[in-house]
C-alpha cells in the first residue's frame, strides 16, 4: 500500500489492514444464455508424481516428514510460520546443501550447511517461530517464501547443479489420507476425507525411508502433536506392508463377452514372500431405508490370485506387476473390486484402503466398473458428439442420491456423498478415477430432479487438472450460450461444456426446453480457477457471494470478520480465515468514505473496467436472475 492509499484510510480514521488487489466480479454461468452450444472440453496435463535421481544414480536424501497444516482453532487464521519440511540422509556420506533450494511449493536457498549420514535437517518457514515451539531442536534453518499447500502440492528439492534429487506430491486425500462415514447431514450420512495430518496438529510422516516417498502409502500422520522434527520419525519402520500403486482395469468400460483385467504395481522390501489377490464381486445391493447403509462380508466377493509370471498380462515376469482375470459379466452389471497384498511377514494392505464406519474399518470404499455392450460394440462415443461422463456407484447409493432429490421432505439440501468410479470419454481418450464422492449441488435448483451433482475427486488424482466437477441441469442451453458471450465480451468465465451423464448406465436428463438431453459441465471456482485463470495472480481470494443472513451488498458491517462470513463464503485460501479485502472493499464503498476521495478509493479496491463490463453485459442480456445486475446482493462470485 503507497502513503496516499494509507493516507485516505488514515484520514477517514481507519486503517486498512492490508493494501487489497483490485477486485474482479465473476459471473455464475448457471443464470444466463440464450441457446444451446457445444463448448470444448477443457484442457489440462496430469500432475507427474515421481521422485527423480540426483547426477549419481542414487537418491541420498528425501523429504521425511512435513508440516503443512499445522492446527488452529476455529475460525482462527492458520499461522503458517509452523510449517516445516524435514530432510533425513539415508546415505552413507555427508552432504553438502550449500546452494540447493527448494522449489515449487515454497522458495528457499540453503546457505552453508552440511547434512551428515543418517542425520536430519529441519527447513523451516519461520526460524524463531519454531525454536520457540521445539527448543530442543537445533538441527533447523529456514525462513522461506511461500506456503505449503492444505490440500497438496509439490515439493521439489533441487541441488546446486539444478539437478532435481526428490520430488513429492503430497495431498491430504486419497492414499494420503482415510475415510470416514461422517455424520447424519438431513438424515443422511456421507464419505468424508479425514486425517490427523490435515489441519488438526500432528505432521505427515514417512514410515520406510527405503521404499519410494512418492505414495501415499508410505506416510501416516505422527503419533503425537507437532510431530517429530529433527528426530527419527513416530511411525517409522523397516518392514511395512507392501505399497499398491498403478492400478488398471482394461478393458475401463467392458461388453459382457469380455474379461477384465486387473493389474497392479506391488512394492516390498523384498521380491519374495509377496502375495496378491484380486477380491470381486457384481453389486446386487438395493436402496431400502435412508438408516441403512452398506457392509462388507467377504463371503460376497469372489476371491482370484494375482500373478507376475508373465503369462497372465501382467507384462514381463518379475517387473513387480501383479494381474487377475474378472470373467465377462451380464450387460449392464456393476463389479465392485479390490486389491490385497501381503509379505512373508504377514503385512498386509488393501486398494483401496479401508474406510471408517461408525470405529471400525471396513473395506466398503472400493472401485467399480460397469459392463456396456453398446460401448465395447463402438456406439458409446462417436467424433464431433460430446463427452461422456460415466459416474459408477453400489445401487444402494444411486437410490441414497435419487432419495435426497426428490421433492420430498428436507433431505434435499443434504451434501451426503456417496463413493463412486467415474469414467470420461472423450475425443481425446478415455480416462478413469476411483473413490471420489458424488453429491447433489444447488441452492434453488437442487430439489427437482433430474438433480445437479458435484463430483469430488481425491486430491492426490486430480481429473485434467482439477478435483472437482459441477454438473448442472436446469437450463443448460442458458448456461452454455450466456458463458460464452462473456467469455467473449473479455470476462473470466468458468469454462462450461456440453455433456452426456450417465448414472450407473442411466440417462437421466430430459429432452424438454430444461436441458434438451444434455448437462452442462461448469468449471468449479477455487484454487485451480484462480491458477487457471488468473497465471500471474493465482493467490487471491475467491469469494461465492450470496444471500444468507443477509445479502452480500457491499454494505460496511464493521470489522468483525464473522459479519461477513456467511454472506461472503471463501472458495480458496480458506485456513487463512482473513476477510480483511472484503471489510476494506465494503468499508470504501460505504458513506465512511469523504466524497472527495470516493473515486480515488474505489479505483484503489475494484477493477472498474471490468465491473463496468459485467453490468454492460448482463444489462445487454437481459439478467434477470437475482444478482448484482439487478440490484440484489446473490449468485455472484468475486476474486
Amino acid at each position: 500500500m503507497d502513503k496516499n492509499r494509507h493516507s485516505t484510510a488514515a484520514e477517514a480514521g481507519r486503517t486498512p489492514k492490508r493494501a487489497a488487489r483490485p477486485v474482479r466480479l465473476l459471473f455464475l454461468p448457471s443464470v444466463l444464455a440464450l441457446f444451446l452450444a457445444v463448448a470444448a472440453g477443457m484442457s489440462g496435463t496430469e500432475p507427474a508424481l515421481s521422485a527423480e535421481v540426483s547426477a549419481s544414480g542414487e537418491i541420498t536424501l528425501v523429504i521425511n516428514e512435513i508440516m503443512y497444516y499445522p492446527q488452529s482453532g476455529q475460525n482462527q487464521p492458520e499461522d503458517i510460520r509452523r510449517e516445516y519440511i524435514e530432510l533425513f540422509n539415508r546415505g552413507t556420506a555427508a552432504v553438502d546443501l550449500m546452494g540447493w533450494r527448494f522449489s515449487n511449493a515454497v522458495d528457499y536457498v540453503f546457505p552453508e550447511v552440511t547434512l551428515g549420514a543418517g542425520e536430519y535437517l529441519v527447513v523451516a518457514a519461520h526460524v524463531d517461530t519454531f525454536k520457540a515451539i521445539y527448543p530442543g531442536v537445533a538441527n533447523v534453518v529456514g525462513g522461506w517464501d511461500g506456503k505449503l499447500s492444505n490440500s497438496g502440492e509439490t515439493v521439489e528439492l533441487v541441488d546446486s547443479a539444478g539437478a532435481t534429487i526428490d520430488r513429492l506430491r503430497y495431498a491430504d486425500q486419497g492414499d494420503w489420507g482415510l475415510r470416514e462415514l461422517g455424520p447424519s447431514d438431513r438424515g443422511h450420512r456421507g464419505w468424508l476425507w479425514v486425517t490427523e495430518h490435515d489441519g488438526r496438529g500432528r505432521s505427515m510422516e514417512l514410515v520406510n525411508p527405503d521404499l519410494p516417498n512418492e505414495y501415499g502409502q508410505n506416510w501416516l500422520a505422527s503419533k503425537r502433536n507437532g510431530g517429530t522434527p529433527g528426530r527419527i520419525n513416530s511411525v517409522a519402520e523397516d518392514d511395512i506392508a507392501p505399497l499398491i500403486v498403478e492400478v488398471t482395469h482394461l478393458p475401463i468400460i467392458p461388453g459382457a463377452d469380455e474379461t477384465v483385467t486387473v493389474s497392479a504395481r506391488i512394492i516390498d522390501e523384498t521380491s519374495s514372500g509377496v502375495t496378491a489377490t484380486l477380491r470381486y464381486r457384481r453389486d446386487t445391493s438395493v436402496y431400502e431405508d435412508e438408516g441403512i447403509y452398506r457392509r462388507h462380508r467377504d463371503a460376497d466377493y469372489e476371491v482370484v490370485r494375482m500373478f507376475d509370471d508373465g503369462a497372465h498380462d501382467d507384462g514381463r515376469a518379475g517387473d513387480g506387476v501383479y494381474a487377475a482375470q474378472i470373467p465377462a459379466q451380464p450387460d449392464g452389471a456393476v463389479v465392485e473390486f479390490y486389491v490385497q497384498v501381503s509379505d512373508a511377514d504377514a503385512n498386509r494392505r488393501t486398494w483401496p484402503a479401508p474406510s471408517i464406519m461408525d470405529g471400525r474399518f471396513e473395506q466398503i470404499t472400493n472401485a467399480f466398473y460397469q459392463v456396456n455392450g453398446l460401448f465395447s460394440r463402438g456406439f458409446g462415443w462417436t467424433p464431433g458428439s460430446q463427452p461422456i461422463y460415466y459416474v459408477i456407484m453400489a445401487e444402494t447409493d444411486k437410490g441414497r442420491l435419487l432419495d435426497i432429490g426428490d421433492r420430498e421432505g428436507g433431505e434435499h439440501n443434504s451434501d451426503a456423498q456417496m463413493n463412486a468410479t467415474f469414467v470420461s470419454v472423450d475425443g481425446v481418450d478415455i480416462k478413469v478415477r476411483h473413490n471420489l464422492g458424488v453429491r447433489n449441488r444447488g441452492h434453488g435448483s437442487r430439489n427437482d430432479p433430474p438433480n445437479n451433482y458435484r463430483l469430488n475427486l481425491p486430491h492426490d488424482r486430480p481429473w485434467k487438472g482439477v478435483t472437482a466437477v459441477n454438473l448442472n441441469t436446469k437450463y443448460t442451453y442458458y448456461q452454455l450460450a450466456g458463458n460464452a458471450l462473456l467469455r467473449l465480451s473479455g470476462l473470466p468465465q468458468p469454462y462450461v461444456t456440453a455433456v452426456q451423464v450417465r448414472i450407473n448406465g442411466e440417462n437421466l436428463a430430459v429432452s424438454g426446453r430444461e436441458m434438451y438431453g444434455s448437462y452442462a459441465h461448469v468449471e468449479v471456482v477455487n484454487s485451480d480457477f484462480a491458477d487457471r485463470h488468473f497465471p500471474d495472480d493465482g493467490a487471491g481470494n475467491a469469494y461465492k457471494c450470496m444471500r444468507d443472513a443477509g445479502p452480500a451488498d457491499f454494505q460496511y458491517r464493521g470489522e468483525n470478520f464473522g459479519s461477513y462470513r456467511n454472506s461472503y463464503l471463501k472458495r480458496t485460501n480458506t485456513a487463512e480465515d482473513d476477510f480483511s479485502d472484503i471489510v476494506d472493499l465494503c468499508y470504501a464503498l460505504s458513506s465512511n468514505t469523504p466524497d472527495s476521495r470516493y473515486v480515488e478509493e474505489v479505483n484503489r479496491v475494484i477493477d472498474v473496467d471490468q465491473w463496468l463490463r459485467y453490468f454492460a453485459v448482463n444489462t445487454l442480456l437481459d439478467n434477470s436472475e437475482t444478482s448484482l445486475p439487478n440490484g440484489r446482493g446473490d449468485d455472484y462470485y468475486l476474486y
